[in-house]
């Protein structure tokens, strides 16, 4: 992130105390969830979480996520279908495909993609509790001012249309046992375990928790 941190949250600060900003979520890539799609997602939460349900009923937390490739293009040719494919580390835990609810693009653009009545593959443990925000970008030094600023927006959002919301955590946070949110972790199947992921890393989530805070909101983590 090639970005002053000063920088940032002086400007988090003043759009602290502007008239909210319109806010815009692009729903043109929205997935309509397919029967396919839905029994996938079943079958994992009845093996992984004993839920007989693809629904997100009652999320507690918010997880922010780094794409890894860096272009929409190439987001969407991963997320795009519901059977899992060419992620051998995690096949083993279901054909479910990985996913998430909303795309944040390099230049600030929001996306909606899974809808928030659904779970989605995102984060092991906590699909049954938690929605997904992923940020294209090919690593998180890559991770722009834009998507900071959309970051912070779609939280504050979340929380209003989901006040369920308690936590919001980066992926690379997720394993750690002595945050609170750990304690919602949900894993009955044994033999799939989590694995340290590295997005989006301190930084971005140390600024995007600064610039909650500035509109007011301190969620735990």
């Amino acid at each position: 992130m090639m970005f002053s941190r000063c920088t940032v949250i002086a400007a988090l600060a003043v759009t602290a105390f502007l008239p909210a900003a319109p806010f815009f979520i692009d729903r043109s890539y929205e997935l309509q969830p397919s029967r396919e799609y839905c029994e996938l997602a079943k079958q994992y939460s009845r093996v992984h979480y004993g839920i007989d349900s693809a629904a997100l009923t009652v999320p507690r937390i918010i997880a922010i996520h780094m794409t890894e490739c860096g272009t929409m293009d190439q987001t969407l040719a991963q997320f795009n279908h519901p059977r899992l494919t060419g992620r051998r580390e995690i096949e083993h835990g279901g054909q479910w495909n990985v996913g998430s609810h909303f795309i944040v693009d390099a230049n600030g653009t929001i996306f909606s993609f899974i809808p928030l009545e659904y779970m989605a593959r995102h984060i092991i443990g906590l699909n049954h509790t938690a929605v997904g925000i992923e940020n294209i970008a090919a690593n998180n030094e890559a991770l722009t001012e834009a998507q900071l600023f959309a970051n912070v927006q779609l939280v504050l959002y979340l929380k209003s249309v989901r006040p369920s919301i308690t936590h919001v955590i980066g992926h690379h946070e997720y394993t750690d046992t002595f945050r609170t949110h750990y304690r919602l972790m949900r894993m009955l199947d044994e033999q799939y375990r989590p694995h340290y992921r590295g997005d989006p890393g301190e930084r971005f989530m140390r600024l995007l928790r600064e610039g909650l805070s500035l509109h007011g909101l301190d969620l735990f983590d």
